[in-house]
């Protein structure tokens, strides 16, 4: 009987001895960033004027599109800036691109799976100034925008 104790005990001593001590290392998933493109253009679009009866007849030509050749750009600058989709609004990335840029137009980014706003800002000032929600220019100027809700 002792000796049956013994090597139980010796067994078991030996098994303890053998078994892992060091939890195990929780794995740490990496958020996976999916690829996103943007194609940017503005198109000039020319609106009649209204017809309203209360104002007397004018002779105010109605408006035509110039030539494209001699307009000038409607921007040179273009500003990407997302969000989290909270109540509060987190800001997560600014880009800002100028014409000079290769391929000026088209946004190339990852982000992860999840909701986010989106604002592009189109605009001809190159010295503008980023604070919070607010974009900051120096000078007045035609600003374009549009914002999207991913999700």
């Amino acid at each position: 009987m002792k000796r049956e104790m013994l090597f139980l005990t010796g067994i078991t001593c030996i098994m303890v001895a053998c078994s892992q001590s060091d939890p195990i290392d929780p794995v740490i998933e990496k958020e996976e960033n999916y690829p996103i493109c943007f194609h940017l253009d503005l198109q000039k679009e020319v609106f009649p004027f209204p017809y309203a009866r209360s104002i007397p007849p004018l002779d105010i030509p109605e408006p035509v599109a110039g030539n494209e050749e001699e307009d000038p750009l409607l921007y040179t600058c273009l500003d990407y800036i997302v969000y989290t989709d909270e109540e509060t609004p987190r800001q997560i990335k600014h880009k800002s691109y100028t014409q000079q840029d290769e391929d000026f137009g088209i946004i190339y980014d990852t982000l992860p799976a999840g909701d986010f706003v989106i604002a592009f800002l189109a605009h001809r000032v190159s010295d503008r100034t980023l604070n919070g929600s607010t974009l900051i220019f120096n000078e007045v100027n035609d600003t374009f925008f549009k914002i999207f809700l991913s999700g």
